[in-house]
């Protein structure tokens, strides 16, 4: 599994062949270690997975062929909670109808209320 590099990230979001999975819809679940988030994609090869987990563990974003050769995305930056980058990651099932993300939680037991950390403004 390789990292998405910038370049190919900027590739993908200027492509016409592009499904973003946030709109096709995914579930999340956690327990006391990880948050597990799975895509809805009929994905084509899972050797095409590409993922990327923030050095600061603060983002995640990935890109996979789908069965129809539209290439799938999904990014989430500024997470709810950091997260341990090394020990998180993505897959493809057997049947291929979805990608499993598991984010490890930088700090065991911390309960996340959402996937994404709203920014705050001061009145």
């Amino acid at each position: 599994m390789a990292a998405i590099s910038p370049h190919e990230r900027s590739r993908i979001s200027c492509t016409a062949g592009v499904a973003s999975l946030e709109k096709s819809g995914y579930q999340w679940s956690q327990d006391e270690q990880a948050v597990t988030i799975s895509l809805a994609c009929e994905v084509g090869d899972p050797e095409t997975l590409r993922v990327s987990f923030g050095e600061r563990g603060n983002s995640v974003s990935l890109a996979v062929e789908a069965a129809d050769n539209r290439t799938c995305v999904f990014a989430l930056e500024q997470l709810f909670m950091p997260i341990d980058p090394s020990a998180s990651s993505a897959r493809v099932p057997r049947h291929r109808r979805k990608v499993i993300l598991t984010l490890v939680k930088h700090t065991p037991g911390q309960e996340w209320l959402q996937l994404r950390r709203m920014e705050t403004h001061p009145i």
